[in-house]
């Protein structure tokens, strides 16, 4: 229904603009993933936003991709994550890659 979708935009808009929702707190991040997600639900973009935002820890954003994503996007979205660890020497990625050689150019 139209409406109802209007209705759930509007107040998802509103509280993404409330004040107290602006700190960057671990709390706040999931919360703003939930509302973006909501309000562009109809289309890719609020797949990706959740997936890109990077303060969200990158389990739950592998959860959110399997959940999502196609097939082959997922593992497109998974090589990318395995790619970007590797760079950055995020040790969250051994998750991906497990102590493979992989896994061995994180650390």
């Amino acid at each position: 229904n139209g409406a109802n979708s209007t209705v759930w935009q509007k107040a998802c808009s509103n509280l993404l603009d409330r004040e107290e929702l602006q700190q960057n707190s671990e709390s706040v991040a999931y919360l703003h993933a939930l509302l973006r997600f909501l309000l562009a639900s109809q289309h890719q973009g609020g797949v990706r936003s959740v997936l890109d935002d990077d303060r969200l820890s990158l389990c739950d954003r592998v959860g959110f991709a399997c959940r999502f994503l196609r097939r082959a996007e997922l593992r497109s979205q998974l090589h990318k994550w395995v790619v970007l660890c590797q760079t950055s020497g995020d040790v969250e990625g051994l998750v991906l890659t497990g102590l493979t050689l992989e896994g061995i150019k994180i650390l």
